[in-house]
């Protein structure tokens, strides 16, 4: 999922891997990616949906995967301009 989109190289990422059974974030700058949070275990069904939701109020955000929010992802983390 993909917020605070500028451009094509610019914008904050969160992804959720069924594969490696993780969820992590990212921020895009000047189109190098930076780990702002590195993969945080959590089984997802590889053969089912699931929902990614991005909470953003202001300057800060929080991460969830199924309603739950991550304790790795879920700390408000302040975004670099």
């Amino acid at each position: 999922m993909v917020w605070r989109y500028r451009d094509a190289n610019n914008y904050y990422l969160a992804t959720a891997n069924a594969l490696d059974k993780n969820v992590a974030l990212y921020k895009v700058e000047n189109g190098r990616q930076l780990a702002l949070a590195p993969g945080v275990k959590h089984d997802i069904l590889s053969n089912g949906w699931s929902i990614l939701k991005v909470s953003v109020r202001g300057n800060r955000f929080q991460v969830y995967l199924d309603h739950r929010r991550f304790a790795g992802l879920g700390q408000h983390v302040r975004y670099c301009r």
